[in-house]
């Protein structure tokens, strides 16, 4: 008898151990957690995407039944078709030669709209940014909250 409890207790053992050995695997093999971001991130992803819809709406001549990227790329200068097709380019790694002018051509404009030159005081751009975000439709503020609040863009 003594014999057979000995065995169960080994048998235990090497199952324990094998229940532990694939648990720490499987933890393992668990996603990690992104840290929380700073404030100082959560400030400049807020700035990114308020950019973004201020120049849709600002520049893009938005029509209330069409999505805000549609606006977006108008800004920009690209019909809707050929600026997914960029979106698609750069996402897979590719560049598109125009691309980074028309963005950087897009900021400059909705900051002038305001009264900001990007190459002046900082002070003014706060300030600049505070003034597009109060005069963002509800629609476009409910949008870029809801992909603000979404961590997968962190």
């Amino acid at each position: 008898m003594e014999c057979v409890q000995t065995e169960r207790a080994v048998s235990m053992s090497i199952i324990t151990r094998e229940l532990h050995k694939r648990l720490r695997k499987l933890e393992s093999s668990r996603p990690r957690h992104r840290p929380e971001p700073t404030e100082e991130e959560k400030r400049l992803k807020y700035a990114r995407l308020l950019i973004w819809f201020a120049v849709a709406q600002y520049l893009g001549d938005p029509n209330p039944r069409e999505a805000p990227i549609t606006a977006y790329a108008r800004a920009l200068g690209y019909e809707p078709a050929e600026f997914l097709k960029i979106l698609k380019l750069i996402e897979s790694g590719g560049k598109d030669p125009d691309y980074d002018q028309k963005y950087a051509l897009a900021n400059r404009k909705v900051f002038a709209k305001f009264g900001v030159d990007l190459d002046s005081d900082g002070k003014e751009t706060v300030e600049a940014l505070k003034r597009m975000d109060a005069g963002l439709s509800e629609d476009y503020r409910s949008r870029l909250l809801s992909i603000y609040r979404n961590r997968s863009y962190d």
